[in-house]
């Protein structure tokens, strides 16, 4: 080993010098510190030869009085007082600085082999140059070679007041993102112990808070700074980077607090608390979720938010404790992604992230309350941040940012399976990245290969083991850690429960929604000022390809469009918006601030940097309106080219949510309760077309909650309605029909009703459907007669009760009353047009007729009319049962059967059906398949 550095010793010194090398410039520490003497620094000045004395100067901090110098005058000696006096520190400015750890020197340096290092003519790189010092004993890290205007940089704002730490900074250095390369000195360390070359975790967090806080203020007082090559924007812009970032992990967790109950909390708190059960009591509960398939998604945020729920004793109040947790999550997504773009644009750039992404009301409202979208687009941003860290540090192999990149996608992954996209993100990003770039190596030469193939190595560890962080808190996939994440995956990647969704005016179910859904609805729904900005980086990207930039916008536009095409391609099933995308908003967000930025360093005159930014304040306006107007209805937005929420509404989902349901619950607490409470001795009775007793935890004496279909809630007994909006057709919407009659208070966003509070003051319609259920039941044609009153009373009270005209339509049937039974449906479907079981209802009243009179063209009018009910809504099981029956009037066997098992089919449990399809089968003489339908039905009851 002695053999082959002597050797590589002799093959450096044979080198010849590059006399056009920038000078260096040897900084030594405080005699108290360094032991040095002026001899000392006398005779290593004395041994630098003859071709190298052009260019190398020695300064010595601390030693007083000046001692009577030789070397030609280039040995300076400096008191620390002057050190930050501007000319003194302005001398450092060509050239490279040598900087010793701060230790004893116990032994002498030869300087000569500092002179023949290839540092690279141009010092204005964003580089320096760790010192290893490999002798006889062990290689010693035991030093910097760095730009002389860092130092500059250094004195001028006095961070030197001790000694000049190394480990401080080396921190600085990487703060301005200067990269780090390593030099070999063939001489044993002069240190009398190898020093620690970390420092202390106490002064890096006082230097990273003065980094944000005070040391901008200062920079931003000495112009001359500006003029230093790794200085490019207003230091001001990294205080505002961290101030706003800070008051964003403040604000969001605040207004989080006023947050609704989300479609997703309930369902993920109580399956949280499963899977705690399945690790604390062994509790198989975990492992099968028939109605919900949640134990088909990773507990990554649920479990360990359910566990600070338990450590600091908040389950009375689970959901805000959650909401909170959300927030932080969003607060931190916020926050990656501003990193992002501050990696390629600046701090400047990541200020202005910062803004468009609080500012963006849809992901803003889904960070208080959206367990599960919010989350994990933290988790996928997070981790594309890290893969770009870690091909940027290439050639050196980052052992921190594999870390990183494998907790974040253990923590992706554990929340739903899809997280696994991140390890094909990293190996193709890593392997184009290895493709396209130059490195020390030709291309497919063996020491590419070795690079390559211990780059490969590093990326099948870290993914192995994100993939195994993911199912720590998964106890489905703990079960069978390969089989049921690929079940898990089938099921995730086309979500099995179906909504029913309003989208261009026309209520769909989520299954069947056009292509376009999800990009129509990203368009409509996120701030103008982003998208066009968006739009913009498909341009702005060519204009940094000098720094090589565009690679770093296709991996972000690849983590943009890949999702929304393979979520298109594969007809996933969707609805909420794009809440199931969001996590493709961060990386869209980057792009757009990254090119807002770019336009911005491109105007080169103040009038046009001004006009920039009055575009920009005034693309904030709408967005920031609407926060402060609307919270905590905060989600339910639509810009500027859907018209917004005002035009919008009627014509797509709003408040699909819930989140409305809060404010108006806390109003019937604060205001209607008090007073309405003390007038009946019972409590009041509140139904809601959502579960809200939650909000009534603490009014369970006072008040009674329950839930009913909107459309149902005639039906049942109750003093007050709170009511949201989702699932009502557009129609009613658009045309004064919402909010219904006797509504007391609305919340509003902007100037349209999302929830109303009713005041029930007639219940005929009510009493009318009891007594209508109970004359169908019993024969009772009294009853029957009666109900028809009650309910023509209802009706003349408000003609837009939908439930009674529905009641009337079955009551008068009932009674063979038909030709009026279908004037009541009429008159529903005028008010609620393509009404399912107003169509249903219409032609069964014909399927009756035809049933007395044997009349086929009355038959085949019920099927005209049934078939639009159908059509209406594909999954409507009753009208498929209907349709059974009016085809085994008619003696149609195959549609008769196709249509009882399309009712099963949409209705698992409906028994009716099961029977009818058994007795058509028997009836056309196939015992077997009647048999085979019985056996159906007994496994049900």
């Amino acid at each position: 080993m002695v053999k082959g550095v002597q050797h590589r010793k002799r093959k450096q010194r044979d080198v010849s010098p590059h006399r056009n090398q920038p000078p260096l410039t040897f900084l030594f520490q405080d005699p108290d510190i360094s032991r040095i003497t002026p001899a000392y620094l006398d005779d290593f000045s004395a041994k630098i030869r003859n071709e190298f004395s052009s260019r190398f100067h020695v300064m010595a901090i601390g030693c007083e009085p000046v001692p009577p110098g030789g070397s030609g005058g280039r040995i300076e000696y400096l008191s620390r007082e002057r050190l930050h006096e501007e000319a003194v520190y302005s001398r450092f400015s060509e050239g490279y600085v040598v900087i010793l750890h701060p230790a004893p020197l116990v032994r002498e340096i030869n300087p000569n082999e500092f002179f023949q290092l290839q540092l690279g003519e141009d010092t204005e790189q964003k580089c320096y140059f760790e010192i290893l010092f490999t002798g006889k004993k062990e290689p010693v890290t035991g030093g910097l070679i760095l730009p002389a205007s860092v130092m500059q940089y250094f004195f001028s704002l006095s961070l030197s007041a001790g000694a000049l730490d190394t480990g401080s900074i080396r921190e600085v250095l990487k703060k301005m993102e200067f990269s780090p390369q390593e030099v070999v000195i063939h001489q044993d360390a002069p240190f009398e112990e190898p020093p620690s070359s970390a420092s202390h975790l106490l002064e890096r967090v006082k230097l990273a808070l003065a980094w944000n806080t005070t040391l901008p203020v200062r920079e931003a007082r000495i112009p001359g700074l500006r003029k230093l090559f790794f200085i490019r924007e207003h230091p001001l812009f990294r205080t505002a980077f961290f101030l706003t970032s800070l008051a964003i992990f403040i604000i969001l967790p605040i207004l989080s607090l006023d947050a609704g109950l989300s479609g997703d909390d309930e369902k993920h708190h109580q399956h949280a608390v499963k899977v705690y059960r399945y690790f604390t009591e062994e509790d198989p509960a975990a492992l099968d979720d028939p109605q919900h398939k949640l134990h088909y998604y990773g507990q990554s945020f649920d479990f360990f938010t359910y566990l600070i729920i338990r450590l600091l004793d908040l389950e009375d109040n689970p959901y805000e404790a959650r909401h909170v947790m959300v927030a932080i999550t969003g607060a931190a997504a916020i926050l990656v992604t501003a990193l992002v773009v501050r990696l390629f644009g600046g701090y400047g750039a990541g200020w202005l992230a910062l803004l468009l992404m609080f500012f963006s009301p849809r992901f803003l409202g889904h960070a208080y309350n959206n367990p599960l979208d919010v989350p994990f687009a933290f988790g996928y941003m997070f981790t594309i941040y890290h893969i770009i860290l870690f091909l940027r540090k290439l050639p050196r192999i980052s052992a921190r940012s594999a870390i990183w990149i494998a907790l974040g996608i253990g923590w992706t992954n554990g929340i739903r399976i899809g997280g696994l996209v991140l390890v094909p993100y990293l190996f193709m990003f890593a392997g184009l990245y290895l493709l396209l770039y130059r490195w020390p190596w030709k291309l497919f030469s063996a020491g590419w290969w070795k690079f390559a193939l211990r780059g490969l190595l590093t990326l099948v560890a870290v993914s192995a083991g994100g993939y195994l962080l993911s199912i720590l808190t998964w106890p489905y996939a703990l079960q069978d850690f390969v089989n049921h994440p690929i079940q898990a995956f089938k099921v995730m990647s086309n979500i099995q429960v179906s909504l029913r969704v309003m989208y261009d005016g026309v209520v769909q179910w989520s299954d069947r929604l056009p292509w376009h859904y999800i990009p129509k609805n990203i368009f409509l729904t996120v701030p103008v000022l982003v998208l066009l900005g968006w739009l913009a980086s498909t341009f702005t990207w060519y204009f940094h390809r000098k720094q090589r930039q565009g690679f770093w916008y296709f991996l972000l536009w690849f983590s943009v469009i890949f999702p929304v095409v393979f979520v298109i391609i594969r007809q996933s099933n969707v609805y909420g918006g794009w809440r199931h995308l969001m996590f493709v908003y961060p990386p869209m967000l980057a792009l757009s601030a990254l090119a807002i930025s770019s336009i911005f360093r491109m105007s080169r005159k103040r009038w046009l940097t001004a006009l920039l930014c009055l575009v920009v304040v005034a693309g904030l306006i709408h967005p920031v309106r609407h926060l402060f107007r609307n919270h905590p209805n905060t989600y339910i937005y639509y810009n500027e080219w859907a018209g917004g929420i005002n035009h919008a509404f009627g014509t797509y989902e709003t408040d699909y949510y819930m989140n409305s349901l809060r404010p108006a619950s806390d109003y019937f607490i604060r205001r209607i309760l008090p007073e309405a409470g003390e007038s009946i001795a019972r409590p009041l009775r509140v139904v809601s077309n959502a579960d809200i007793s939650y909000y009534f935890r603490n009014q369970q004496t006072r008040v009674e909650t329950f839930y009913s279909r909107y459309y149902d809630r005639g039906r049942t007994d109750w003093d007050y309605a709170i009511l949201y909006c989702n699932y009502i057709h557009p129609y009613q919407l658009n045309n004064g029909l919402w909010p219904p009659m006797n509504t007391i208070h609305e919340i509003r966003v902007d100037d349209v009703a999302v929830a109303a509070i009713v005041e029930r003051k007639n219940r005929d319609d009510h009493f009318g459907s009891e007594l209508m259920t109970e004359g169908i039941r019993e024969g009772d044609p009294v009853k029957l007669n009666r109900a028809v009153q009650l309910l023509e009373s209802a009706i003349a009270y408000d003609p837009n009760n939908e439930a009674a005209y529905l009641d009337l339509t079955n009551a008068y049937a009932a009674i063979y009353r038909f030709e009026e039974a279908r004037e009541a449906a009429n008159r529903l479907l005028e008010i609620y047009p393509e009404y399912d079981k107003a169509l249903n209802a219409k032609g069964y009243t014909y399927l009756l007729e035809a049933d007395l009179t044997r009349n086929p063209a009355l038959v085949d009018e019920a099927i005209r009319i049934i078939g639009k009910a159908v059509e209406s809504n594909y999954k409507f099981s009753s009208g498929y049962y209907n349709l059974g029956l009016c085809y085994g009037l008619k003696n149609d066997k195959d549609n008769a059967i196709e249509n009882f098992r399309l009712a099963i089919k949409y209705n698992g449990r409906f028994t009716a059906a099961y029977e009818k399809l058994a007795q058509v089968y028997e009836y056309y003489g196939d015992t077997e398949m009647a048999e085979v339908v019985r056996s159906q039905l007994r496994n049900i009851r």
